[in-house]
């Protein structure tokens, strides 16, 4: 889907139906090293946090995770990109 809308961030979950998040982010990153990955899940380890950073991902936020965390990721994610 990346491949085809362009997007300016991808925002994901780690536990998605077709694709784990682990592997979706470093996909994504493959298509397009400049572009943000930000991943929110209530699945979030620190060895887990680890591998999707090593992924590519600019942030992981474990649930629940208030607004302002949130706001605060994306816009450094964003600020990021190249």
């Amino acid at each position: 889907a990346a491949q085809r809308q362009w997007p300016d961030l991808v925002f994901m979950d780690l536990d998605m139906p077709t694709m784990d998040g682990l592997t979706a982010c470093a996909a994504v990153r493959e298509l397009d090293r400049g572009l943000p990955v930000v991943i929110l899940s209530g699945l979030v380890t620190e060895p887990v946090r680890l591998r999707l950073e090593e992924a590519g991902a600019h942030a992981v936020l474990g649930k629940p995770c208030d607004l302002p965390t949130l706001r605060l990721a994306i816009a450094s994610a964003m600020d990021a990109r190249p």
